[in-house]
C-alpha cells in the first residue's frame, strides 16, 4: 500500500494551477472557435485529473475528437 500525502500548503497550490488553467481556457474559448483550437483538450483534461489526484483508471488515455464529446448548441432567435 502508497501512502500519497500532501501538505495543505501543497493541495491549496495545486487548487490554484487548476483554477488558472480552468480561467485560461475559458478566456481562450470565448475568444472563438479559432482560438479554441489552440487548447489540447485531451492533454489539459488529464493535467487537472492527476492534479487534482483523480485516480489514474478513470483519465481516459484514448483520443477522441471533441466533436465526438460536446454536442453543438445553437441558439434560436
Amino acid at each position: 500500500m502508497t501512502i500519497d500525502y500532501r501538505s495543505p500548503l501543497a493541495k491549496a497550490q495545486k487548487q490554484s494551477s487548476v483554477q488558472n488553467i480552468l480561467t485560461w481556457v475559458n478566456s481562450v474559448t470565448a475568444l472563438g472557435t479559432e482560438a479554441s483550437s489552440s487548447i489540447n483538450v485531451k492533454e489539459t483534461a488529464k493535467f487537472i485529473g492527476e492534479t487534482l489526484g483523480v485516480p489514474n483508471h478513470l483519465i481516459q488515455n484514448e483520443i477522441f475528437p471533441i466533436s465526438d464529446i460536446v454536442e453543438d448548441v445553437s441558439v434560436e432567435e
